[in-house]
């Protein structure tokens, strides 16, 4: 990354999980990165479902620079849910990972017709998707189901039908250990995405042992008490400490109201750069 990113990533407002319209954003690319530059972001990683970005390392936009740290959020079996792991890199993505992805788009975009069907949804099919321009998600059949009149909101979709707990949409990822193994031998850093209490004291111990590097403790949902205990089972565990607003411009306000402080994250950069 070269020798200015330390004191950068020091005093930096930082967010390291955001999505475009690639996946379930709402936004393209190069928006996300403008209002990115406008909320005065100095360090950002867009991580879109299974679908990473070609643009990393430094950027200027209208005058403000931004650091693109490469990475994607890529979903997977955990129990009986379907977790989500984000993996980030020090540089340009390798073509191993970018096939893994690909292969994910694809599974993605099966689940996609299948639950159109199951559901009976008058929505396209995944052809978008299969040609690996798009990433299909839970979210894009709650949509649907919205705009067939199936469910009154987005949130009533998942707990109607899209839920881990519903099992009417199949989970068709691989298991998470075998994932973080595959990044971690691809030179990623696997971090696991916006994990709950109940969940961490479930699996937290296991991820660790399959090479997880880090926890996402800081969140804009997560108060003092949340980030307190992930801090500390993440130092018993040696994993490093990340944030992200994982933002997606529907409703959750503009991107850079929420940042994380460079200093809190600096043990994960410290990580990143030896990479």
């Amino acid at each position: 990354m070269g020798s200015p990113e330390p004191a950068l990533f020091e005093c930096a407002r930082c967010d390291l999980h955001v999505h475009t319209n690639r996946s379930d954003g709402r936004y393209p690319f190069d928006e996300v990165l403008r209002r990115a530059a406008a909320r005065a972001l100095d360090v950002l990683a867009v991580t879109d479902h299974d679908a990473p970005p070609d643009a990393w390392g430094p950027q200027t936009v209208d005058g403000h620079p931004v650091h693109l740290v490469a990475g994607a959020e890529v979903s997977v079996r955990l129990g009986d849910t379907e977790q989500h792991i984000l993996v980030y890199f020090p540089g340009a993505v390798p073509d191993g990972f970018r096939a893994l992805c690909a292969a994910q788009r694809e599974l993605r975009a099966r689940r996609w017709d299948d639950a159109r069907a199951k559901l009976q949804l008058d929505a396209p099919p995944a052809a978008e998707a299969r040609a690996g321009d798009r990433s299909l998600t839970r979210f894009h059949l709650a949509q649907a189901m919205v705009a067939a009149g199936r469910a009154p909101t987005i949130g009533q979709a998942f707990r109607q039908v899209l839920g881990d707990d519903r099992r009417v949409v199949d989970n068709p990822f691989p298991a998470a250990d075998a994932l973080i193994g595959a990044a971690r031998a691809l030179g990623g850093l696997p971090v696991w995405a916006h994990p709950g209490r109940r969940e961490t004291d479930r699996w937290l111990d296991g991820l660790a042992a399959a090479g997880l590097v880090g926890v996402e403790a800081f969140r804009p949902a997560n108060n003092a008490a949340d980030r307190k205990y992930l801090r500390k089972r993440a130092q018993a565990l040696g994993l490093v400490l990340t944030g992200g607003s994982d933002w997606h411009g529907w409703h959750d306000g503009d991107l850079g109201l929420w940042y994380a402080e460079g200093r809190e994250l600096a043990p994960f950069f410290a990580r990143l750069l030896a990479a």
